[in-house]
């Protein structure tokens, strides 16, 4: 369960939040579409992370469908950890907390923890392939 643990991506989403605040993205049409889209993602991760939790404490097992809940978190962490990079430009290449208008954020360490995600816990790929599985009920 921790991997689909919605914390990192709200993490991030919050270093977002930050820094476009801080660089007035806020009046941009594009960036707000985009950081919206991102709110409804962490959204539905939170969402989906609480029926599975729900689940494990009423003691039932977890089938093949978790794989979705460890899919959506890598992914949607990705997005937000490219987004604030992009957002901050040639600094988001800069190791260590960055000034953005007299704020500090910290944009590598979650681009760097957000690589390894699509593969520890199982690649996405082999969980879309369990994913599929169970779908089209093949066996296993």
């Amino acid at each position: 369960m921790f991997l689909g643990s919605p914390k990192q991506s709200q993490y991030a989403l919050s270093r977002i939040e930050e820094a476009a605040h801080a660089m007035g993205l806020f009046g941009d049409q594009g960036f707000v579409d985009r950081y919206t889209q991102l709110q409804l993602d962490v959204a539905d991760l939170s969402a989906l992370y609480v029926r599975f939790v729900e689940q494990v404490k009423r003691g039932e097992e977890l089938g093949p469908d978790v794989s979705m809940l460890k899919v959506w978190a890598a992914e949607t962490f990705s997005r937000l950890a490219n987004l604030l990079v992009e957002i901050t430009g040639g600094s988001g290449a800069v190791a260590g907390d960055i000034e953005v208008n007299g704020k500090k954020i910290d944009v590598l360490t979650s681009f760097y923890n957000a690589r390894p995600a699509t593969i520890y816990g199982g690649s996405s790929e082999i969980q879309r392939n369990i994913l599929a599985s169970s779908v089209l009920q093949l066996r296993s």
